[in-house]
């Protein structure tokens, strides 16, 4: 009868694939995952390349790519500089870099990494502040990075216990050795270390306002004339001027400028206030910031079928190259370039009459005019395809409202960011374990960084114990 023989591999047998992953197994791998120091330093690249390609690349004004042509008329004026990686770099979301999915991911990514990590190193921390190991062997106390050896001529356990007595003096906590009677082991500032669980909150707090604020918040510049209102978008709000004060030093430079703000809702003046600089005024989660002032041209539009094209206060915001005409935008269209003039404050050479205006309209992006006819104040003149009436001018305050639903999250991690430098950096979890021996040869050990604060500590410790001073010595 032919004897068998099998070959036995020397590698452990594997246990048999199972089809599903149990969801415990699964949520350890994900978080295996992300604290992985490797995939931590990888996402942290990737965020600083992203970052870089947003600060290289021009970024499109928010709400752009929500209308199909701001988008594409973006694009168009973009391509000279970029040219073939234009499509690329719109496809990528590399114009609005901030709030692209690639971004958002890699955000999203680095939070959780840093959250893992954080979680992962919580045990530690509170392990090493409430149940720290008190016992060392005696080859630490040799080899210890930092160590120092005190004589004394008192007894062993008057020795060891005038030792305590000092520690607890500088108030350092003490907890015995339960394998050596002769031991101990004392620590300050046990809850240091936790500070960098508040700094990598902090972080996470402030990518998520990041992305919260790119996402949800919102920004309005209103034109408002004195003594008129505008309509804040897509609400039932309405912020009037009821005035506008501006002062100025004798140089004629402008030191102080306030208006005086209410917010309209629904029809009913809900709230009045001055608004300076850095005084804005909140309402229903806006705040509404003093941004500019200046003078205004009243002006009404409409197409010749009498829709309502623009009807509002047009800064005149720039001055012509000669100096003599005042210039303002009515940026309604996007295929047209709407410009009011007329003569500059002080200037009687203008070819425009005082008391009137003139309208030019351009194709978008070109410097030849379709049309340029003046506008004689209060009456209503046929332009191409739009009617023009000329109110006149008004003075203006410019108003910026600003949503920022990030801002909250700011704030608290700024406070925690803070709080937790403060407490890593100020307050250093210390550590020595301390042991007597039968000839009073006290020895001192720590594994902490020696550095030149925690030498003075240490050294001023030192000098409290010893009692002799010449009989102290390095191990």
């Amino acid at each position: 009868m032919a004897e068998t023989v099998r070959q036995q591999s020397s590698a452990p047998e594997l246990p048999p694939e199972e089809d599903d992953v149990s969801p415990l197994t699964l949520v350890k791998r994900i978080y295996a995952f992300f604290y992985n120091k490797t995939v931590g330093l990888i996402l942290i690249i990737l965020m600083a390349v992203l970052a870089l390609f947003g600060t290289m690349i021009m970024q499109a004004p928010t709400g752009t790519f929500d209308d199909p042509i701001q988008a594409e008329s973006f694009l168009e004026s973009v391509r000279p500089k970029y040219g073939m990686w234009t499509d690329v770099l719109a496809f990528l979301g590399f114009f609005r870099m901030y709030t692209s999915p690639i971004f958002l991911t890699v955000s999203a990514l680095l939070a959780g990494s840093i959250i893992g990590c954080t979680v992962h190193r919580l045990p530690l921390l509170w392990r090493a502040a409430m149940h720290p190991r008190t016992h060392v062997s005696q080859g630490f106390h040799r080899h210890a990075q930092n160590r120092r050896l005190v004589t004394s001529e008192e007894e062993p356990d008057a020795f060891l216990q005038r030792s305590k007595d000092v520690f607890k003096k500088n108030r350092w906590r003490i907890l015995a050795d339960d394998r050596d009677p002769r031991a101990y082991y004392t620590d300050k500032n046990r809850f240091g270390p936790f500070g960098t669980a508040l700094a990598h909150a902090a972080f996470v707090l402030i990518m998520a306002a990041f992305v919260v604020s790119s996402l949800f918040s919102f920004e309005q510049f209103m034109v408002i004339p004195v003594g008129g209102s505008v309509e804040l978008e897509d609400s039932s709000v309405e912020v009037r001027a009821d005035s506008f004060v501006d002062s100025y030093n004798e140089d004629g430079r402008p030191i102080d400028y306030v208006s005086e703000l209410t917010i309209v809702d629904n029809g009913t003046d809900m709230v009045s206030q001055e608004v300076r600089v850095n005084m804005p005024l909140a309402y229903g989660g806006v705040k509404f910031h003093q941004t500019s002032y200046g003078i205004a041209s009243n002006v009404h539009v409409t197409e010749l079928d009498g829709n309502v094209v623009f009807d509002g206060a047009v800064p005149m915001q720039w001055t012509s190259t000669d100096g003599t005409n005042s210039v303002g935008s009515i940026d309604e269209r996007e295929d047209l370039d709407i410009l009011i003039v007329t003569p500059a404050s002080g200037r009687t050479d203008s070819v425009i009459p005082i008391g009137s205006a003139m309208v030019e309209i351009y194709p978008s992006g070109s410097n030849e005019p379709l049309a340029v006819t003046q506008l004689p104040q209060g009456e209503a003149v046929t332009v191409g395809d739009f009617v023009f009436t000329f109110e006149g001018e008004a003075q203006y305050t410019g108003i910026t409202a600003r949503h920022d639903p990030g801002s909250p999250l700011l704030w608290i991690a700024s406070i925690l960011l803070v709080v937790g430098m403060f407490m890593t950096f100020g307050f250093p979890h210390r550590r020595i374990w301390v042991r007597v021996d039968d000839d009073s040869n006290l020895s001192l050990a720590s594994v902490d960084k020696h550095d030149a604060i925690y030498a003075n500590q240490f050294n001023r410790l030192i000098g409290e114990i010893e009692q002799n001073p010449e009989r102290t010595t390095d191990a």
